[in-house]
């Protein structure tokens, strides 16, 4: 399956989001 992760800073200024890149396998790490 493929998931979104989205998170917040410390201050709640700014937003992130990160999505699956291409080619990413299952269980590789998020650098």
């Amino acid at each position: 399956s493929e998931g979104m992760i989205l998170a917040a800073d410390a201050g709640g200024n700014d937003v992130f989001m990160l999505s699956v890149d291409a080619g990413a396998k299952p269980g590789q790490k998020v650098l």
